[in-house]
C-alpha cells in the first residue's frame, strides 16, 4: 500500500469506508440509460471498478481492528447493535465478527453477532437510500479521487 492510501486510511473510519461501498454499490446498481441521476457523476462500470480497491482498504482496516483488539476482550462494540440500522453498518459489524478466529470469539460476541445478522437483513432499501444521502460527501472527497487514481493500477484491474 502506498503513503497517500496509508494516509487515507487513516483520515477515513472504517465506518465511512462502509458508507462510500453503500454509495459505489447503488451507483453501480443504477440505470445506466439515466445518466441524469448517476451517484457521484459515476457509471455504474466506474463504480464497480472503484468498488474493488475500496473492498481491500474495507479488508485492511478490518484487519488492523482485530489485531488491536485484544484476545479474550470483547471484539464487538457496545454501540454497534444499537446504532446499526440507522447508520446502514450491521453488515460491517458481522463482517468483522465473522472474520475473527470463532474460538476467540466470546458469548457475547456470538450473540452480538447473531443479532447484527438479523439487522442487517432487515435492512430496507428505504433505509438504505436514507444512508446514500448522508453519504454525498464522498462525492466531493480526496477518498474519492484517491479511488480513482488507484483502480487503473495493475493490482485492482480485472
Amino acid at each position: 500500500m502506498g503513503d497517500s492510501e496509508e494516509i487515507i486510511l487513516r483520515k477515513y473510519t472504517l465506518e465511512e469506508l462502509d458508507s462510500a461501498a453503500h454509495l459505489l454499490v447503488a451507483a453501480a446498481d443504477q440505470d445506466p440509460n439515466k445518466t441524469e441521476s448517476h451517484l457521484c457523476h459515476l457509471s455504474t462500470q466506474q463504480a464497480n471498478s472503484l468498488l474493488r480497491p475500496l473492498h481491500a482498504w474495507i479488508d485492511h482496516q478490518i484487519d488492523h481492528y482485530l489485531q488491536r483488539a485484544q484476545t479474550g476482550k470483547s471484539y464487538a462494540k457496545p454501540t454497534w447493535i444499537k446504532n446499526c440500522q440507522q447508520s446502514c453498518h450491521c453488515g460491517l459489524y458481522v463482517s468483522i465478527l465473522e472474520k475473527t478466529d470463532d474460538q476467540k470469539l466470546s458469548p457475547k460476541d456470538r450473540k452480538t453477532l447473531s443479532h447484527l445478522q438479523r439487522q442487517a437483513a432487515k435492512l430496507s432499501p428505504l433505509e438504505l437510500k436514507r444512508c446514500i444521502q448522508k453519504t454525498r460527501w464522498f462525492c466531493k472527497s480526496d477518498l474519492l479521487k484517491q479511488l480513482k487514481k488507484v483502480q487503473s493500477t495493475p493490482e485492482f484491474q480485472e
